[in-house]
């Protein structure tokens, strides 16, 4: 089967390429499995304690904005259950977005 990942997000191009992925896997004559990757990127500790403390507010800011975007995108993609079935994977770590997608 073919895979297709998607890494999605709640703006406007995250929708759109969720959007396209789905209407490409309905096209397709063959298996394939849908993945929808959203990806946390959380700032890095330091050896600070200050900032330490900063960094872990920003950080719980951060997830609670990823946890109220993960709704909205999951109410998105729902309109496409009853089409089609795909996963959900959801990633938090630290760092930049692009290299915690590629692990």
């Amino acid at each position: 089967p073919y895979t297709v990942v998607v890494r999605i997000d709640g703006s406007r191009e995250g929708y759109a390429a969720a959007e396209y992925a789905c209407t490409l896997c309905l096209k397709l004559k063959v298996n394939f499995r849908l993945i929808f990757l959203y990806v946390v990127a959380l700032y890095r500790k330091t050896g600070l304690s200050l900032i330490n403390r900063q960094t872990e507010q920003l950080n719980a800011d951060i997830r609670e904005d990823a946890e109220n975007d993960m709704v909205k995108c999951k109410q998105f993609l729902s309109r496409f259950e009853s089409l089609l079935s795909y996963e959900w994977i959801s990633i938090k770590d630290e760092g930049s977005v692009g290299p915690i997608t590629m692990k």
